[in-house]
């Protein structure tokens, strides 16, 4: 067995929970990543994720939707759902997306137009790194859908350590 092999072998969900705490990240945002890959598949990748972000303040900020909209890697969500939802995104906010059916993992708007119908204090914090949302998609999505101007995030920045 290699060296690498054994240390792959002791990344645990506990020990990527215990990066997080050791970061002092507050547990509304451990939960969150719950969701996401890093604790539903441990790895050295998931705990050189962790290391590599820092939290900019001690809980959820609001940040523009208008300024999340100038990121072209948010932009490129937008074209990754159904042309309706795109449509009324469109048309909301004035501007010419176009979906990309062969980017399209989620081909139901339902999905979208069900969590627009639900008011923004509803939702969880989505997850930004560096102006760039990288988890809680569907929320930006919805926030767009209701003309939300601000949507609710974990805000963090990549430090010298950033890798990935």
């Amino acid at each position: 067995m290699k060296i690498n092999e054994i240390t792959e072998e002791i990344v645990t969900r506990q020990s990527i929970i215990d990066a997080m705490v050791a970061k002092n990240w507050p547990p509304g945002l451990q939960k969150e990543m719950e969701y996401e890959w890093v604790l539903k598949e441990p790895s050295q990748d998931s705990i050189d994720f962790i290391n590599s972000l820092d939290l900019q303040s001690k809980g959820p900020q609001m940040v523009s939707n208008q300024a999340l909209l100038q990121n072209e890697k948010n932009q490129s969500i937008i074209d990754r759902v159904p042309p309706d939802v795109v449509g009324i995104i469109n048309k909301k906010w004035g501007t010419r997306f176009q979906s990309d059916p062969a980017k399209q993992y989620d081909k139901k708007p339902e999905r979208y137009i069900q969590y627009a119908k639900m008011t923004a204090s509803t939702a969880r914090p989505s997850i930004i790194v560096d102006g760039e949302i990288i988890f809680g998609n569907a929320r930006f999505i919805a926030a767009l859908l209701r003309g939300d101007k601000q949507l609710k995030v974990w805000n963090l920045k990549r430090n010298s350590k950033a890798t990935i």
